[in-house]
């Protein structure tokens, strides 16, 4: 059970710090950049003008954008 729960914190943590510009990857696959947060849901940019709204729960991990790995 302990290592359930600090798994689900991190997690929450990490929904929680989410900022605009932050380069995700939903739980199905799809990659966008957070466009703008709202409290429950995020507009993510898939696209040059394409923006879609998914719920904050949907967000699996933040990636690490190339110019972070300079």
């Amino acid at each position: 059970i302990m290592p359930q729960q600090k798994k689900a914190k991190q997690r929450k943590q990490m929904i929680d710090a989410l900022k605009k510009g932050d380069r995700v990857m939903t739980s199905g696959g799809m990659i966008g950049t957070v466009a703008a947060l709202f409290p429950k849901v995020i507009s993510m940019q898939v696209a040059e003008g394409t923006r879609i709204k998914i719920s904050r729960t949907y967000i699996e991990e933040v990636l690490v954008s190339e110019k972070d790995e300079e």
